[in-house]
């Protein structure tokens, strides 16, 4: 609470003439990541590939399969490098915990005890984006 209000003292003597909540940022750090989700907005279901749960789109991500960092140029504006996720298997499937090997759902060995992602991957999702998977699998799945 204190550091808090030192904060908003500190505030005090800044010159808020040069700040303008309406200005817009020149540049996107990400220009790609609108049109990858409206494409998955207009040509997806919204469901997680993952745990299949049917959510509003507010809820899913736009999650890459292969990080965004290792990307080309061009893998970066490819639609398959894109699907949705819940939030949860996002951030499980980022940090290894989940691969996907040939349209079968994997689950590393920390996460073995968990049975909520056992067989509900729809391999549908695995033919279009089956590069970025293999990546994803040999270089980041924890087995």
């Amino acid at each position: 609470m204190i550091s808090r209000i030192v904060n908003l003292l500190s505030l005090r003597n800044y010159n808020f003439a040069y700040y303008n909540p309406e200005q817009k940022r020149n540049k996107s750090s990400r220009p790609e990541q609108k049109k990858l989700r409206n494409y998955l907005e207009k040509n997806k279901e919204k469901k997680c590939i993952i745990c299949q749960r049917n959510l509003p789109p507010y809820i899913l991500e736009c999650a890459h399969i292969k990080p965004r960092m290792l990307c080309s140029i061009q893998e970066r504006h490819d639609f398959n490098v894109v699907n949705w996720m819940c939030r949860n298997c996002h951030i499980v499937f980022d940090r290894g915990g989940i691969g996907i090997k040939d349209g079968e759902l994997l689950i590393s060995n920390d996460l073995k005890q968990f049975s909520d992602f056992s067989t509900n991957f729809n391999s549908d999702n695995f033919y279009m984006s089956r590069d970025y998977f293999e990546y994803h699998y040999y270089n980041i799945f924890k087995q």
